[in-house]
């Protein structure tokens, strides 16, 4: 873990914030882009034939502006719905883990796509006449996008397993079953798909494994980080007697005296908020962990205690 949080440190600035939203903005102007002009929408998939035969590189790149499916009613809800999913995850891991789990998945996708691309390229396409390629279905990658929103519910489903979902807009069910329904239909798709389907389903699952494991150890090696500076929680409390204030710690209180030289005082040792990021987070000490370990009022219940 020491290596991820130096990583953190040293390109954490380089992180992308908003990105809950911008993805589904993306998606949003790719269902528009494959209505209003086909021609151009059809050079961002991606295309075994287009980049091993004709050399347009930038598909391995540009299937990210593709869309997750087709169009329907249920599309925009379906957006919002995973932009507050995103935005969610994104909060509990922090901007900097939050774009290394959808860009490692972007990329775990691309290089099992390429792979297979080159199987079929090398197998087949070669082999068949000009004219018939364009007929070819597992000459492209069609929904790659469509998986990768998989990443987000499941991301979700992780950090918040008690938390209750709608299961088709009715069915109260925690988000941990969801997470388990979605794994079923994964392996099903995985099952009947073809190449393409089955390395981009892999490479989702791969992913979300590895951040299973990887966060596990990353918010406890980080909660000790945060904590091992930290000094036992004050308040300051009207004096009636002085007219002054007094300082009293105890765990379980909250903290809300004011910091020195603009430095915030408290910091949640999960998401590694501040008072400064948002001033109606309230952070109090868990009794459970052994030591002092701050957490904001939405980890302080769902996180792991340290013992």
């Amino acid at each position: 873990m020491k290596g991820l949080y130096k990583l953190e440190q040293k390109f954490g600035k380089f992180s992308i914030p908003n990105l809950p939203i911008i993805l589904p903005a993306i998606f949003g102007i790719s269902y528009i882009l494959a209505d209003a002009a086909p021609d151009i929408y059809e050079k961002l998939l991606f295309s075994a034939d287009a980049i091993y035969g004709g050399h347009q590189f930038w598909r391995i790149f540009t299937w990210i502006f593709t869309m997750p499916g087709g169009f329907n009613y249920f599309t925009l809800v379906m957006l919002f719905v995973y932009f507050s999913l995103g935005r969610s995850v994104e909060r509990a891991i922090g901007t900097f883990m939050y774009n290394l789990y959808i860009f490692g998945t972007m990329l775990a996708i691309t290089i099992g796509s390429l792979i297979v691309g080159a199987v079929n390229y090398n197998k087949y396409l070669k082999l068949i006449p000009e004219e018939y390629k364009g007929t070819i279905n597992f000459d492209y990658n069609l929904w790659p996008t469509y998986f990768l929103l998989y990443t987000i519910l499941l991301g979700f489903a992780l950090c918040y397993s008690d938390s209750i979902m709608l299961l088709m807009f009715v069915i109260p069910i925690q988000a941990k079953w969801i997470a388990v329904i979605d794994l079923i239909w994964l392996s099903w798709e995985f099952y009947q798909g073809d190449a393409y389907a089955r390395v981009t389903i892999g490479a989702v699952i791969l992913v979300w494994l590895v951040f299973v494991f990887v966060m596990k150890g990353y918010s406890a090696g980080k909660s000790r980080i945060y904590a091992s500076g930290a000094r036992p929680m004050q308040r300051k409390t009207p004096n009636t007697r002085s007219g002054g204030t007094a300082n009293h710690s105890s765990k379980g209180e909250v903290i809300d005296f004011p910091g020195k030289n603009g430095k915030p005082i408290h910091k949640c040792a999960v998401c590694g908020r501040t008072e400064k990021d948002d001033a109606s987070l309230e952070f109090r000490y868990c009794s459970k962990c052994n030591g002092n370990f701050e957490y904001c009022s939405e980890h302080l219940y769902t996180h792991e205690h340290v013992k």
